[in-house]
């Protein structure tokens, strides 16, 4: 049910990122810093056009993952309107999408993770105080795991696809 998810999303089983192709995924969330840094690459690479569009400089992407990571600091839990309010308050312009690529972005980087809902909205922890002990495995052991699941959860499939899917 609805109440289990969020019942095991607030005992931190698991988490909600992005940790592939730019798609919240439920991840397990002692997982959640080596998918990101496995799989996060390909994205975070192709998002400075994107910030390019909405006007996002390189000196603001910055400054806003210092704001969210203060505003956050000490087991902070933020909705997601909440958290575009204290960029606003900095003087971070969060309009036309700008404050949901931010929060994204801090998201990919590993700063951010989605927390359960504050009513029917997001919400923002840091990831490294919302799963303090992560899961440290070698690149081959991840590209492993990986492999493996994606091969159990939707196969039969290809490697094309699989590629694909991870990035």
């Amino acid at each position: 049910t609805a109440a289990d998810v969020t019942a095991a999303l607030e005992r931190r089983e698991a988490l909600r990122t992005w940790p592939m192709r730019g798609t919240i995924h439920f991840v397990p969330s002692r997982d959640a810093r080596w998918m990101l840094e496995l799989m996060g690459v390909r994205v975070l690479n192709g998002s400075a056009r994107r910030r390019e569009q909405l006007g996002l400089s390189e000196e603001t992407v910055t400054q806003a993952m210092e704001v969210l990571g203060a505003a956050l600091a000490g087991g902070g839990r933020l909705s997601r309107s909440e958290c575009l309010a204290v960029l606003a308050d900095k003087g971070i312009d969060t309009g036309d999408q700008r404050g949901y690529h931010l929060l994204w972005y801090a998201s990919q980087r590993g700063l951010l993770c989605i927390a359960p809902n504050i009513g029917n909205e997001q919400s923002f922890v840091l990831l490294d105080e919302w799963v303090p002990d992560p899961h440290r495995p070698e690149r081959d052991e991840a590209l492993g795991t990986v492999a493996l699941r994606y091969f159990r959860g939707r196969g039969p499939t290809t490697r094309h696809d699989f590629a694909g899917w991870t990035g």
